[in-house]
């Protein structure tokens, strides 16, 4: 599961930005990690979106999953935890 990027584009930013997506970034997205950097079956990603004004709520999807994100002290600041299940096969998810 080296293609994270593609997963990341799927996160949907309820309050913050449009809901449809195109291949580039989505507007109101300053910036997204996540560790670890290489995931694999069973790894589990931490994943920080900064955002580029205050969203109500955030919200995701990882792998046909939903995410819930959850605030940090700063507003503009949200965290997921997310799992590879060990059933998903490596290769890149849209």
């Amino acid at each position: 599961m080296r293609h994270f990027r593609s997963i990341v584009r799927l996160i949907i930013l309820a309050g913050a930005i449009s809901p449809m997506f195109s291949q580039s970034p989505a507007p109101g997205i300053k910036n997204v990690f996540w560790q670890p950097n290489e995931l694999q079956q069973g790894s589990v990603a931490f994943i920080t979106v900064e955002l580029e004004r205050v969203p109500l709520r955030v919200t995701g999807k990882w792998i046909g999953k939903d995410l819930a994100f959850f605030k940090s002290d700063n507003p503009k600041i949200w965290y997921a935890l997310a799992g590879a299940d060990l059933e998903t096969q490596p290769g890149t998810y849209d």
